[in-house]
């Protein structure tokens, strides 16, 4: 088998898988490497790739992100780190005896970035129920003493279920909701993989409870050395940067 990937904007390769193998194992290919072979259907960003097409088993440096064979990893006190980032924990436990741990995204870019997509999900149901009420308008049912209770109705279900849609096929389809990928942001499972439609579902479904238990489970992510909300821990998933 012959694997090809991109770096700087060109084609490399071919390669062979025990080549490939060894450039993978070695983090020179990272996480959002477009590779390719043949048989698959196109491009595909490394950490995408099935435990079945991946040709070596990998891991998420817990300092630069970075994802390398387990066996090129190092734990250093209750930390996984590349060989790259060895010098600096080594460092720091000379100095102060302890590791720092890598803090997690800011909660107030996340915050921003929950803004920003509160806005589009306003301005969507905004626009369906003014678009609603021209419609009933000139079927003359605007003036029916039913329409303005079918219109809080309405207004209820958008309210509960286009957040949880908004949520859900953002981050599956492109990795972070456009609030988050404005803010530099995205979802990624702990391992750095890319995050499927199922595990977005349960992850939205958190998320959209987090305002009827007062936001309580997204301000944990200030106080999680990961930067993790409650939704994210249940479902093995944290925001990075993209």
């Amino acid at each position: 088998m012959e694997w090809y990937y991109r770096a700087s904007g060109n084609q490399m390769g071919p390669l062979s898988e025990a080549d490939f193998k060894e450039l993978a194992a070695d983090g020179r290919i990272y996480a959002d490497t477009l590779v390719w072979h043949d048989g698959m259907i196109g491009w595909q960003q490394f950490r995408e790739l099935s435990d079945d097409d991946r040709p070596v088993v990998t891991d998420t440096c817990e300092h630069c992100q970075g994802m390398f064979a387990e066996t090129r990893l190092l734990s250093i006190t209750d930390r996984r780190v590349c060989y790259r980032c060895k010098p600096y924990y080594v460092q720091q436990i000379k100095e102060i005896g302890f590791v720092r741990k890598r803090k997690g995204i800011s909660i107030m870019t996340r915050f921003w970035a929950a803004v920003i997509d509160s806005i589009f999900i306003s301005m969507f149901m905004g626009g369906t129920l003014f678009f609603m009420g021209i419609v009933a308008g000139f079927l003359g049912l605007s003036t029916s003493g039913g329409f303005g209770g079918v219109t809080m109705v309405l207004g209820f279900v958008l309210m509960c279920l286009v957040p949880f849609i908004y949520l859900t096929v953002s981050v599956g389809w492109r990795g972070g909701s456009p609030g988050k990928l404005m803010c530099g942001l995205k979802v990624v499972m702990s391992d750095g993989g890319k995050v499927s439609y199922r595990r977005a579902f349960m992850r939205s479904l958190g998320a959209t409870l987090s305002p009827v238990l007062l936001f309580i489970p997204w301000l944990m992510a200030a106080f999680d050395d990961n930067g993790q909300a409650m939704h994210d821990r249940l479902c093995n998933t944290k925001v990075v940067k993209s």
